[in-house]
């Protein structure tokens, strides 16, 4: 099985100045998951699905790569924004450009590496959850390997992508394209966002039920994690189903 060159990814944004979005990551994802499994029921081998794991985190380093370029270009823009039209045409006291593309890429770069470090090592776990559960559904797995960002007893009982809600607590609608709280860590689908705030920057009251936070519309940002859990569920939920069909 061919090697996941993450390189070639980042060389074609730089040339193209291609932005994938959540979406895009969502869905190469979703379709390593299934490859993975894949791998797995066929027995192909451990080198394989590490191979495909590995192609995993490389996802995780490209959507870095993508997040710190588009926060960098964010506050260059507004760096533009409030610095005076003289600092462009002043040959004395010239707009620094060299420095403001550095510190805005060394910003944007650690805030990327801190969220989607952790975001990574949880889907990383996912990932081992998912493909364990091909042969050994409902037994117990031995984290065997653990991200640096891991507590070290915190979550042991919990289960790797498991979810407590596949229905939006606004709309009852499906959980689709769903967005996560900073304040209280609640889930929202996309359309169910769009329907509490709609053009509106003031706070709400948190939709799930006992939750008393009140939120805006800029705490909440994609969950991709979410998103793949409910995939999982889905796709479970569908081979259920046409298992009885056969029966």
């Amino acid at each position: 099985m061919a090697s996941f060159d993450t390189s070639v990814l980042v060389d074609a944004l730089d040339t193209q100045g291609v932005h994938l979005s959540q979406r895009s990551f969502s869905d190469l994802l979703h379709h390593i998951d299934e490859v993975a499994v894949t791998a797995e029921r066929l027995e192909a081998g451990a080198d394989a699905v590490d191979q495909l794991r590995q192609a995993y985190a490389d996802v995780f380093a490209v959507q870095q790569h993508c997040t710190t370029r588009m926060g960098a270009l964010d506050r260059l823009k507004a760096a533009v924004r409030v610095a005076p039209g003289e600092q462009f045409t002043d040959e004395a006291h010239p707009f620094d450009w060299a420095g403001a593309v550095a510190r805005a890429h060394d910003e944007c770069a650690a805030t990327a590496r801190a969220d989607l470090d952790k975001e990574r090592d949880t889907a990383l776990d996912c990932f081992d959850e998912y493909v364990w559960n091909v042969h050994h559904s409902g037994e117990r797995r031995v984290r065997t390997r653990r991200g640096d960002h891991d507590d070290d007893d915190d979550d042991d009982d919990v289960i790797a992508g498991d979810i407590t809600y596949t229905k939006c607590p606004f709309t009852q609608g499906p959980l689709t394209n769903p967005f996560k709280s900073r304040l209280c860590g609640h889930v929202v689908s996309e359309r169910g966002l769009q329907m509490m705030f709609g053009g509106r920057a003031a706070a709400v009251k948190c939709p799930v039920s006992g939750c008393r936070k009140h939120v805006t519309r800029s705490d909440f940002a994609k969950d991709l994690l979410t998103e793949l859990a409910v995939r999982r569920q889905q796709r479970a939920a569908s081979q259920a189903s046409n298992a009885l069909d056969l029966s």
